[in-house]
């Protein structure tokens, strides 16, 4: 009897301890994921072993570990100050998650001891654990559709085990909402209230997979948040993008989606550098399409991105 590629099911859960299982559960930890993807990968070697004939030799492997990519939908948690039951991943991205009861949860990048997590990633009959999980991560806002994050995460290999689907409570997962005029009341840059078409987000995370004889590990090395965003073109008095760009100059981005308290997005970002204006055309309406940087104040605060 073939094995089904529809049963699979992905448990996510933040370690105490690097590498150390945090035992996720269906119950409690179940994500809702599509395009998910996973590989487990290595680095093949060569030997350049001298031979008197031709033909393939045999090679080793190193750096063995996982690869899982998947994208989840990005909406609230159902309750003001609640995390959204994604908060695990974007905390194995290098987000700190701060709570403030009954109005707001708030993502915003570290440095110092960003944390990880065990996955655990069944297949119809058989279960992979994913220890020391990090990731990296993209935020996109398309134009009536969903808005999304798409996760590109490495973590620590072990070998399959023989294991049935768990039982799975999604419920934490709530409905989305599409970008539209009614969800999606805030979009500015640079102090012009835009009609946004689009807009993504890079968070620029380097992941390394390090296997040297006394550590295995998945360590964030650096970031470099950019994006990209296509606005209505408004009149150069209005807002010249060619001017702000040639005075280098920094100012802020708000995104808000969701109006109902508990299904709120916000994306804010204190100082975005704007570059290449470019002219891009939709059903016969004239777009600016801009590149951006964002940079920050006095460290790791370049983005926010707060669920309310």
């Amino acid at each position: 009897m073939p094995r089904f590629w529809r049963k699979r099911v992905l448990l996510v859960k933040p370690e105490a301890t690097y590498g150390t299982d945090s035992a996720p559960t269906g119950a409690a930890n179940a994500i809702l994921a599509r395009d998910m993807t996973f590989d487990v990968d290595a680095t093949r070697l060569t030997r350049q072993l001298v031979k008197p004939t031709y033909g393939s030799m045999s090679e080793a492997i190193a750096k063995k570990h996982v690869k899982l990519d998947f994208e989840i939908e990005l909406q609230g948690s159902g309750a003001a100050g609640t995390p959204p039951a994604f908060g695990p991943l974007l905390r194995a991205c290098g987000f700190a998650e701060t709570i403030t009861a009954g109005t707001s949860v708030a993502y915003t990048p570290v440095t110092d001891d960003p944390e990880s997590a065990t996955a655990y990633f069944y297949a119809d009959g058989e279960l992979i654990k994913v220890l020391g999980m990090r990731s990296q991560v993209t935020f996109a806002f398309p134009p009536n559709d969903v808005p999304r994050m798409k996760f590109s995460a490495l973590g620590l290999y072990a070998p399959e085990e023989a294991a049935a689907l768990p039982p799975t409570d999604f419920s934490a997962f709530q409905q989305p909402e599409a970008m539209s005029n009614a969800a999606t009341p805030t979009a500015q840059l640079h102090g012009l209230n835009a009609v946004m078409r689009s807009l993504d987000i890079d968070m620029g995370i380097d992941l390394v997979h390090r296997d040297y004889v006394g550590a295995e590990d998945v360590n964030i090395t650096g970031r470099a948040v950019s994006g990209k965003i296509s606005i209505e073109a408004v009149a150069s008095t209005v807002k010249d993008w060619h001017a702000a760009v040639n005075g280098q100059t920094l100012a802020a981005l708000s995104l808000v989606h969701g109006t109902a308290a508990g299904r709120i997005v916000e994306v804010a970002a204190p100082k975005v550098q704007v570059f290449h204006p470019r002219n891009e055309e939709e059903d016969g309406i004239h777009y600016h399409g801009l590149d951006l940087n964002f940079t920050e104040t006095s460290g790791d605060d370049e983005i926010s991105i707060i669920i309310r």
